[in-house]
């Protein structure tokens, strides 16, 4: 789920076509602006230079057109052939709020852990962008959300199980 201008965006709309994809490529690259070189290599690997600029230049407008609000400068920002998103306050990236919950609640001992686990693991919505699943540029960013959320399932099976004996551990339903 990503959240534009304080309102949900519809999943689908990053579902499909290379405007979509170029969001999914930056959303993973977002601790840097991202190189034209780059990008090219990522996303069209094997086709010809010419080819993939003119595939470039379709999903950034694309990109635009899904993200950009009315009145509001655009989100995909570019300057000197490098490519980001720039995200306000008020915009929200699932995975982002997921480690953020779940850092905390990892961070939380004593009474409250059990709690703070459970409502990390709540934010949990799902295979991160099964899209990419093949996509090499995509796989350590999937591979830090799932290793982030078996430590939370670890942290829920490690706490002494005597607190909610009528009730099954958290982690053992959520790993079902």
């Amino acid at each position: 789920m990503a959240r534009r201008g304080g309102q949900e965006m519809d999943p689908c709309v990053f579902a499909n076509g290379d405007g979509a994809r170029l969001v999914r490529f930056l959303l993973t690259h977002r601790e840097h602006a991202v190189s034209e070189p780059d990008v090219l290599g990522g996303l069209w690997p094997d086709a010809p230079r010419v080819q993939a600029d003119c595939s470039l230049r379709l999903a950034a407008a694309d990109a635009r057109r899904l993200l950009d609000q009315p009145g509001s400068g655009s989100v995909l920002c570019t300057a000197d052939d490098y490519y980001r998103l720039c995200l306000g306050w008020h915009d929200r990236v699932d995975a982002d709020y997921f480690e953020a919950i779940a850092s905390m609640a990892l961070r939380t001992h004593g009474p409250n852990r059990r709690a703070q686990l459970d409502l990390a693991l709540a934010q949990w919505t799902g295979e991160p962008m099964p899209e990419e699943r093949h996509s090499p540029w995509a796989a350590a960013w999937r591979e830090r959300l799932w290793a982030r959320r078996a430590e939370l399932l670890r942290a829920l099976a490690e706490l002494p199980s005597h607190h909610h004996a009528a009730q099954p551990p958290r982690a053992t339903a959520a790993a079902s």
